[in-house]
């Protein structure tokens, strides 16, 4: 049985026993240069074994529930779209259409965050994935201290 574990925002692993539910947080930094399809043998002190496959993203993604917009260029056009999550280097949505994106096309996208301030954010980007009408990309610019991104994720860190 494979268990899945994404990072948390204290760069940490946090994961479940899939026998007795036990939940205990680990750092996996050792593991970093590994292959990303490699996974870890674990045993629990409830003495069942199990495989840990860590997610190596770079950074901590957040699922939501946010609306914004996207602009293509290459194809000029517009459209609505719902987030399902985001991080600090990218995020994942759904379209309302599929219009004829492509993998590595730009987009820029427009979004308010779900913060007390309802913060503004402006990303342009580039399309890694598409299945069906979910979009993943890549932020072309990585978000620095002064960014709303950053103070969105800074602000759930310390709700944490």
């Amino acid at each position: 049985m494979k268990v899945i574990a994404q990072r948390n925002l204290k760069n940490r692993v946090q994961f479940q026993c899939p026998f007795c539910n036990r939940i205990w947080e680990r750092d996996l930094d050792h593991v970093e240069g590994t292959a990303p399809d490699k996974s870890l043998r674990c045993r629990c002190s409830c003495k069942e074994n199990f495989s840990l496959l860590p997610d190596r993203r770079r950074h901590f993604r957040k699922e939501v529930q946010l609306s914004g917009a996207y602009i293509h260029d290459r194809i000029q056009t517009r459209g609505l779209i719902h987030f399902k999550d985001i991080s600090l280097s990218g995020a994942r949505f759904e379209v309302n259409a599929q219009r004829s994106m492509q993998v590595g096309d730009p987009l820029l996208l427009r979004f308010s965050l779900d913060d007390p301030d309802r913060s503004f954010v402006q990303k342009d980007s580039v399309i890694r994935s598409i299945r069906g009408n979910i979009v993943c990309v890549e932020f072309l610019t990585t978000s620095d201290d002064s960014d709303a991104l950053s103070q969105y994720f800074a602000e759930t860190e310390s709700a944490e």
